[in-house]
């Protein structure tokens, strides 16, 4: 029963900050308790979401504004970065649906562009060339 595993992982990871240990001896019997108790990624995140809330309360941590900066520069590295990753599968995955396969040589463009706004508008063209050749990556820069 997953609720009951996720349940029983809140009580034991409860436990260990309860017991005053130390944290580097609570991240070691943690990772014990994880493996133990695999949940589905729901109610992974609901526990996370659950123990986050937890040690801000015991800790109350201060964050700098340096830290909060960096942090929140990080996240729209992040969001970037998985805009791009999910825009060259967007663009390789309809070139493979409308011509059947995709030449190295185009997937190597692909995979190589940095740009969300350029493989956005690839993917566009993607779905409304003729061809491959039409769609001229060669040439778009």
């Amino acid at each position: 029963d997953a609720e009951r595993r996720r349940v029983l992982k809140w009580e034991l990871t409860r436990g260990l900050y309860e017991m005053g240990l130390g944290k580097a001896d609570i991240q070691e019997l943690y990772r014990l308790v994880d493996w133990l108790l695999r949940l589905p990624d729901d109610l992974e995140a609901r526990f996370h979401e659950k123990l986050y809330r937890f040690e801000r309360k015991r800790n109350m941590p201060y964050v700098t504004s340096a830290e909060r900066f960096g942090i929140e520069k990080g996240l729209q590295q992040g969001i970037k970065k998985g805009q791009v990753i999910s825009g060259r599968q967007a663009v390789l995955e309809l070139l493979e649906v409308r011509f059947g396969s995709v030449p190295e040589g185009v997937r190597e463009r692909v995979n190589a562009e940095m740009s969300s706004e350029r493989l956005h508008r690839w993917h566009r063209r993607a779905a409304t060339c003729p061809t491959l050749e039409d769609l001229g990556l060669a040439r778009v820069r």
